[in-house]
């Protein structure tokens, strides 16, 4: 079972890959499309499962916002929300099968937060959650990473990228949820937070004089 928020990344018909068949030829191409139940569009922070765990693993590679910004539903400040109420040729906006729901900008350290709290519902116990999580090279501490009453981290390798890394993390779920339990964030400042925009002012600036 594979999901997006934007159905776009899914089916490949997001940009430059106007006219791919998304997902499914990636599937064919590998052998795996008798592998997979099916794909869904959703937010992760309004999921449409039921309550409980269910899941054995979650594999994902979350956007760093370099080539594509993470997001989440909601409306920037100064959208107005009337828009998604209007009707357009008879059937109101929101019910159009081209309709596209209005986000806002996820921050990196909200989306590994909201993340592990993900897991920590979904997962059954003895499941495991495997994620890349992008960081600067020189300023990681491994407190960087958040943490769950539920979950243990039983891997953590580095990718290295020259000025920054992105590090592949595997948490195994060790005990049942109780209650409303949610990810512990670190008390400093992480090295992904704000990823995008320290990339762009220093790894680029680091490209332009070397």
């Amino acid at each position: 079972m594979g999901s997006d928020i934007d159905g776009r990344q899914i089916r490949g018909t997001a940009g430059f890959r106007l006219g791919v068949n998304g997902i499914s030829a990636n599937l064919a191409q590998y052998g795996l499309a008798d592998r997979v139940l099916d794909t869904v569009v959703f937010d992760i922070c309004r999921n449409p499962w039921r309550d409980g765990p269910m899941f054995d693993a979650i594999v994902t590679d979350p956007p760093y916002g370099v080539r594509a910004g993470a997001k989440r539903l909601g409306r920037k400040s100064g959208v107005d929300p009337e828009r998604s109420l209007r009707v357009v040729d008879g059937v109101e906006n929101h019910r159009r099968s081209d309709y596209l729901p209005p986000t806002e900008p996820y921050e990196m350290s909200d989306v590994i937060s909201d993340l592990l709290s993900f897991a920590a519902e979904k997962l059954v116990v003895g499941g495991r959650l495997v994620y890349w999580l992008p960081t600067v090279a020189g300023e990681y501490d491994p407190k960087d990473l958040p943490v769950h009453p539920v979950l243990r981290v039983v891997a953590n390798s580095e990718q290295p990228f020259g000025g920054w890394s992105r590090r592949l993390v595997t948490m195994e779920k060790i005990a049942s949820l109780e209650g409303r339990a949610t990810a512990e964030l670190p008390e400093h400042a992480p090295a992904h937070r704000n990823f995008r925009d320290r990339y762009f002012s220093k790894f680029e600036a680091l490209s332009l004089n070397s």
